[in-house]
């Protein structure tokens, strides 16, 4: 077994009667089965999390007359800026 660490989850009583069932049924301790669905769980859902490669902020968003360009003088999504 790899290096583990030890926590406290706090469990509906139907869900943990549940999971001892489980883990009787199948030979294995009820930390075994909670491991593997939590490394499950951050499989199915680490693609969906991924944080952004960068993240901007521009303040005082106005349009210029042309409305081309804003006040600080980038380029809108309209004339191709990368804004996201």
């Amino acid at each position: 077994m790899p290096d583990v660490t030890k926590t406290t989850a706090y469990l509906d009583e139907a869900d943990c009667r549940r999971l001892k069932a489980m883990a009787r049924g199948r030979g294995r301790s009820t930390a075994e089965l909670v491991r593997e669905a939590v490394a499950e769980y951050a499989r199915r859902h680490a693609a969906g999390f991924a944080m952004p490669r960068s993240v901007g902020v521009v303040v005082g968003w106005d349009c210029d007359s042309s409305g081309r360009y804003g006040a600080d003088g980038i380029r809108t999504r309209e004339q191709g800026a990368l804004l996201t």
